[in-house]
């Protein structure tokens, strides 16, 4: 079967990039498919992530921003379906997915989203969400990674599948337990509120002044935040380095995994961590902390924004060791669920149901 994906680049180090990799990675070294990612502007640029050789990533380099270019996009990129016979056409759901959605071709078509419904409204883009429906209806079949977010999206639309991303996890030998540090990571931009982190570990730091807690990131607000943790007086206990590609190793070395996101698709980042056996505490932001942590028994779930009541659970785990090692094993019993193999079997059978379905045709 062969399978191309569609996406804008592969060089930057975020949660999608890393997720595709994955995914395009199994498919051709686990089961055998044919696999090319197609990207419009890598621009020459090395992936972030590593990509088995058996992966194709092909760049078309045509600026689909620029409304006047998406005809040639679709020009090209249906040249490149038939070529190399694809059987399903995946967008990831960025600009491309509208021109994709209009193509008449004799493959499937599936659009993935990595965001959720809630975002458009929290981002002020509601405007966009009439496009956004009408494209994604167009499609054979809208993946979503939450049942949260399935159950939002099935109001407006007939063909929304759930599935979660999966994560290559491992059997990681323990660690060292009673190792006072915390640890976050993501973008320094608006949606991961590092403000409220930053609020949160003020509270926290005055009395626990012993722990430490480490931010892996880069982004426009990073001096900004900079400036926060010196106006905060925590320039002792706060420290913010660049991403790694290594990151499931810095969470080994952590404690805690905090998370004080406006909203997500599905964070693996708490999936990663409660692979390593770090429990997690997350604003219940809209969407995936409430699925990927059980709230009370592989970490904390707060409401949105409380950061006291953030700082009051992180406190919670400080100060009881045998509480934090207790919820850290449950969580690793219960991240299984989301195991690549498990996750993948999901997609195999997708593909192979609708690979021999009718395209829907250009409206």
């Amino acid at each position: 079967m062969t399978i191309v994906y569609c996406t804008d680049t592969l060089y930057r180090s975020g949660g999608i990039e890393s997720v595709l990799t994955q995914k395009a990675n199994y498919l051709a070294e686990q089961l055998g498919y044919r696999i090319y990612i197609v990207t419009f502007h890598q621009k020459g640029r090395k992936p972030f992530f590593k990509l088995s050789e058996k992966v194709k990533l092909i760049d078309l380099d045509i600026n689909i921003r620029f409304p006047f270019r998406q005809r040639r996009y679709m020009n090209e990129l249906g040249a490149l379906l038939e070529k190399v016979g694809a059987d399903v056409c995946v967008s990831l759901c960025g600009v491309e997915l509208f021109p994709i959605s209009k193509m008449e071709t004799t493959c499937a078509k599936i659009a993935e989203f990595h965001f959720s419904y809630q975002s458009y409204l929290i981002r002020g883009k509601q405007y966009r969400l009439p496009a956004f429906i009408k494209a994604a209806s167009r499609m054979n079949k809208f993946v979503v990674l939450t049942m949260e977010d399935a159950a939002v999206w099935g109001k407006y639309l007939d063909n929304v599948v759930q599935i979660y991303n999966p994560s290559d996890i491992k059997e990681f030998s323990s660690t060292e337990e009673n190792m006072k540090h915390c640890i976050s990571g993501g973008r320094l931009v608006k949606q991961k509120n590092y403000d409220a982190m930053l609020k949160v570990w003020k509270n926290v730091s005055a009395d626990f002044p012993e722990w430490k807690l480490d931010i892996y990131g880069s982004g426009p607000l990073q001096d900004h935040l900079s400036k926060l943790i010196s106006k905060y007086s925590l320039e002792d206990s706060v420290t913010i380095y660049q991403p790694v590609g290594n990151f499931i190793e810095k969470i080994r070395n952590s404690s805690i995994y905090l998370m004080t996101s406006i909203y997500e698709g599905f964070p693996m980042v708490l999936i990663e961590a409660a692979s390593a056996g770090v429990p997690a505490v997350s604003f219940a932001c809209p969407t995936g902390p409430a699925e990927a942590i059980i709230d009370g028994q592989t970490g904390y779930v707060v409401k949105a924004g409380d950061c006291d009541a953030m700082a009051s659970r992180i406190k919670k785990l400080m100060e009881d060791n045998q509480l934090r090692i207790k919820m850290g094993h449950q969580a690793k019993q219960q991240c299984s669920r989301f195991r690549i193999e498990n996750i993948m079997k999901q997609w195999m059978n997708l593909f192979e149901s609708i690979a021999s379905d009718k395209p829907i045709s250009k409206i």
